[in-house]
């Protein structure tokens, strides 16, 4: 991102944000990072929970492509699963951002806007959509894996 003093000068913290935003990648939780943070000491996951932990991965990944597969896939975990109200809302939140990213690209906006308008925004869309599904579709698939086993997730590491 080049360095517009003029922009730095009127919006110090936006320009602050945006620049730290872009150039670190977010990092995603792993089992290092919990064991820094636990007091006690971490055990290595069993076989049976390592391959809960690869397949919850794999399909949160397979289903992060863009927005027409995680709004499906929240949407189909809620018909396996209607006790889980939020699903079904994060479907509707996930269909309506791409009512809003399908506009963009319509007929009408891009007459109204430029090009260089509608591109931040879309994909700030596209970002905000596919952080939200990385975080949530995990917990989903958690709460099925927990409920085939008809155990809950231990809530904290054991010692």
């Amino acid at each position: 991102m080049p360095i517009r003093p003029l922009t730095v000068l009127r919006r110090p913290l936006e320009y602050v944000y945006r620049s730290f935003l872009y150039r670190h990648p977010v990092r995603i939780a792993d089992a290092r990072l919990f064991c820094r943070l636990s007091v006690s000491r971490c055990e290595r996951p069993s076989d049976d929970e390592a391959a809960a932990v690869a397949m919850t991965r794999q399909k949160t990944a397979e289903h992060n492509l863009n927005n027409i597969t995680r709004t499906a896939a929240y949407f189909t975990f809620f018909e396996r699963h209607p006790e889980v109200h939020w699903a079904f809302l994060a479907h509707l939140v996930s269909r309506n951002g791409g009512w809003n990213m399908t506009d963009l690209r319509g007929s009408l906006l891009p007459l109204l806007l430029s090009e260089k308008t509608i591109a931040p925004l879309f994909l700030f869309l596209e970002r905000a959509n596919a952080l939200i599904f990385h975080d949530a579709y995990p917990q989903l698939l958690l709460y099925e894996e927990s409920k085939r086993r008809r155990r809950p997730p231990p809530l904290q590491p054991p010692s």
